[in-house]
């Protein structure tokens, strides 16, 4: 499970460019690969074994180890922990001005 570091790496400092990038060099390793095949310089086998390699790459290994890009992957990078601790914190600071929406709502039951 990606963290919170690995988010940010994810968001800040790996581009689209590059994810692009790395599209762009798969599909050149996928026909250099093809090729190979229709020659038979490669058996099955290892064609299935470097195809399924080519594929695990780019955004697909970003999304695996890094997490997803923009809010998707941040609620995930959080541990449930944090964000219980973040409401309580939040709860006992905005407490006087909760208090009385409590004490109104437990009035009514």
């Amino acid at each position: 499970m990606p963290n919170l570091t690995d988010w940010l790496a994810r968001n800040f400092f790996i581009s689209e460019e590059d994810e692009q990038t790395s599209a762009q060099v798969a599909a050149a390793q996928r026909a250099i690969l093809e090729r190979q095949r229709v020659e038979g310089k490669v058996g099955s086998l290892e064609y299935l074994n470097l195809r399924e390699q080519i594929d695990d790459t780019g955004a697909n290994l970003y999304d695996r180890e890094l997490g997803e890009r923009g809010f998707k992957g941040f609620v995930l990078a959080v541990p449930l922990w944090v964000w219980l601790a973040a409401a309580a914190a939040a709860a006992f600071y905005f407490w006087p001005v909760l208090r009385p929406i409590v004490g109104r709502l437990t009035k009514r039951l």
